[in-house]
């Protein structure tokens, strides 16, 4: 499990909790590397992504309904659970990434739309996909 503190990040005073980000090439070049098995690339590339896949999720959590039971940060680790789970995607550049991310987020929040109704309808609750959803769905932990 990757862990990232906040010493990672530099405070503004206009933009709040921002990223020093390189260019997108270094981001392409991170994600070639970790598409051919490269971990260390991945330790790399998760604190050059994880604004814009935070800023991505509060866009998508913004059109949901108030009251809505999954938070911004449990999309974004969600999303990281699944792109670290799938080892057959072959990445092509940093728009590919983003893009297949959006839809897993788009993918996560309806499947938890379908499964929120059918707790209403009398279904039980469905079971933790894996360890690790179940880790962080108890101790509401960060792994960001």
């Amino acid at each position: 499990m990757l862990v990232i503190s906040y010493r990672q990040f530099r405070l503004t005073p206009t933009a709040g909790l921002a990223l020093t980000v390189r260019s997108p090439h270094d981001v392409t070049q991170l994600l070639l590397a970790w598409s051919d098995g490269n971990q260390a690339a991945l330790e790399k590339l998760v604190p050059l992504v994880y604004g814009e896949l935070h800023s991505l999720a509060k866009r998508y959590m913004a059109r949901e309904q108030p009251g809505h039971l999954l938070q911004t940060t449990e999309l974004v680790n969600e999303v990281y659970i699944k792109l670290v789970d799938s080892n057959h995607m072959t990445w092509r550049n940093r728009a590919h990434f983003f893009a297949v991310s959006a839809q897993l987020m788009r993918r996560i929040l309806i499947d938890h739309a379908r499964s929120r109704r059918s707790l209403k309808r009398g279904a039980e609750s469905p079971p933790c996909r894996s360890t690790k959803l179940r880790f962080l769905l108890t101790n509401r932990a960060r792994i960001w």
